[in-house]
């Protein structure tokens, strides 16, 4: 992040993004939080949420609840088991034998 800010803001910063790109995202926000950095991030997404350690919610204005996320997802591990299931799901797809098709 240029010039070292002591924090970012994101909002909805996995709106348009697929899966493992998503994973991607949340994982470079932990590792950015890991080094000092807050991450100001809005979400209507609950299940984004859960990688955070911090979740305020507010409606029509107001704060609703702060909460501590005790089991803090790791988008890290996420995005590796992501990265295994994709490339299973492509080896079958695709067929595992070998043949390229390609003529010798």
């Amino acid at each position: 992040m240029v010039n070292d800010p002591a924090f970012g803001l994101a909002d909805e910063p996995t709106g348009n993004l697929d899966s493992g790109m998503t994973l991607e995202i949340m994982g470079l926000f932990q590792e950015l939080n890991r080094q000092g950095k807050t991450i100001i991030m809005v979400t209507h997404e609950p299940e984004l949420a859960a990688y955070t350690k911090r979740i305020i919610t507010l409606r029509d204005g107001h704060l609703v609840s702060d909460v501590q996320v005790a089991d803090r997802r790791n988008a890290q591990e996420d995005l590796a088991q992501w990265n295994k299931d994709h490339a299973l799901l492509a080896d079958s797809s695709s067929g595992t034998s070998g043949n390229t098709g390609a003529d010798a």
